[in-house]
């Protein structure tokens, strides 16, 4: 019989060391481990897919789009004579991308 154990932990190896130190944090029952294993894996599935990395980073483009209008109104003055109708088309822009 294969008597296994798991458990949560980390790993480290120092430069030219053969091997590896093992610290383990909490110990988990086979069950508990074939769950984490599961969820990993459907995370990574979806993670990996490039419809969601596209989706992502269309995303923080329209957040990182907020943010600059954001601070285009938090500061008054000469910086404020923009083409606000270039933004608001670039905005749309970002958000369809987004959306579909």
């Amino acid at each position: 019989m294969d008597a296994r154990s798991y458990g949560l932990g980390s790993w480290q190896q120092q430069p030219g060391q053969k091997g590896f130190d093992v610290s383990v944090m909490e110990e988990v029952s086979d069950t508990e481990f074939r769950s984490i294993v599961d969820a990993c894996g459907r995370y990574a599935a979806l993670a990996e897919r490039t419809t969601y990395a596209l989706v992502r980073r269309n995303r923080d483009r329209l957040l990182h789009l907020h943010d600059l209008f954001a601070n285009v109104q938090r500061f008054g003055g000469a910086f404020r004579e923009v083409d606000q109708r270039a933004l608001t088309v670039t905005f749309m822009n970002e958000l369809l991308n987004w959306l579909v």
